[in-house]
């Protein structure tokens, strides 16, 4: 332990830490947080008394792309960010387009259409409520910041420090994760047999893409890919296959390997709970998947110690998804497609503004 302790204090990663904490007291955050918290009052007191007119989920094919077109009675307009880049260019288009309505995105789409030019955006339609749901608040610093000051209601998706942007936002919704979002709900009715048919390989999927910074992630990938090799870096961008082509991949596995970037709940937990499959998380991930209330029985851990016996590790993994059986597979999608499918994720942050907003 002494030794451990030594290693840890000769580090510079609490020096880092609190340099963090030290630059953020210099910085006078005060004055952004007014202005957000006096636009929050002044647009509770317009939608208080106009409601809100359209529901506009800004798409793109790696986000929002599969989302419904009515959830539970709502009818949404879908716009893809590269619509909504030409139309900010466009102040009273964009008043046209937006104003008066709740506009649900990602903090990927803030960045395709840029901060600068998002922030002109806002600027222009005053009377509009902007969610910025944030996929990548566990690494992505400087820009889940920018986001917190563009959006009315900001939701970081993963476990993190919120320290920073709730000195600049009065609403941060934490709890609704990345979920599922590879295929529409109505693909999933329509191909749920298949997942409950034919064998599945006695081996996990993990194939992941690759990160350069996260040496730690891909240091796990290259152990477990030494045992099997269907866990490991991806050679291309899965996202130009086909839904059905993913799929049929996905149902072909009983467990999956998951390797987050840095601790964060990734859209492949999800992904392999729906398609009836078991994730193998890190154990650090734990204390997140409790805060979500996702039974224990869905997922199992792994320790720094079952990665020095990943063979065993996984063989008595695929062993507790077989003796599960076909009704654990059905109860697992179920649960995901009623709590995490991008429909439900909508829905969430839509009752979130409009709790928010009083409408």
């Amino acid at each position: 332990m002494i030794s451990h302790f030594q290693q840890l204090a000769a580090s510079s990663i609490q020096v880092k830490m609190n340099d963090l904490v030290e630059t953020i007291e210099r910085e006078n955050l005060f004055a952004l947080a007014f202005y957000k918290d006096q636009e929050r009052l002044r647009k509770r007191e317009y939608f208080s008394k106009n409601g809100f007119g359209k529901t506009i989920v800004i798409t793109n094919t790696s986000n929002y792309g599969n989302v419904s077109l009515e959830i539970k009675g709502e009818k949404l307009v879908t716009m893809s960010d590269n619509e909504l880049s030409v139309l900010s260019d466009n102040a009273l288009d964009c008043r046209n387009k937006l104003e008066g309505s709740v506009v649900i995105m990602t903090n990927n789409n803030v960045a395709k259409i840029e901060p600068l030019k998002m922030a002109a955006l806002v600027e222009a339609t005053p009377n509009t409520v902007f969610v910025v749901h944030d996929f990548d608040n566990h690494h992505w610093h400087d820009h889940s910041i920018k986001c917190a000051l563009l959006a009315d209601i900001y939701a970081p998706a993963h476990l993190s420090d919120f320290a920073i942007v709730s000195r600049i936002n009065p609403v941060i919704v934490p709890g609704i994760p990345c979920g599922t979002i590879q295929w529409t709900k109505q693909f999933l009715v329509e191909h749920l047999s298949e997942m409950l048919r034919g064998h599945r390989k006695h081996m996990p999927l993990g194939m992941h893409s690759y990160y350069g910074k996260f040496k730690f992630r891909n240091s796990v990938l290259a152990t477990v890919n030494k045992c099997f090799d269907t866990v490991g870096l991806l050679k291309q961008d899965f996202h130009g296959r086909s839904p059905l082509d993913r799929w049929s991949e996905w149902i072909n596995y009983p467990v999956h390997w998951i390797a987050p970037v840095f601790n964060d709940l990734p859209l492949r937990f999800f992904d392999s709970l729906i398609s009836g499959g078991i994730p193998l998380v890190p154990i650090s991930l734990k204390p997140y998947l409790n805060i979500l209330g996702i039974p224990e029985q869905f997922y199992i851990c792994y320790t720094p110690s079952d990665l020095l016996s990943v063979d065993e590790f996984v063989r008595s993994s695929i062993h507790t998804f077989e003796s599960l059986g076909e009704e654990a597979r059905l109860y697992r999608h179920a649960y995901v497609l009623r709590n995490f499918h991008v429909d439900e994720l909508i829905h969430k942050l839509l009752s979130c503004a409009k709790t928010e907003y009083s409408i």
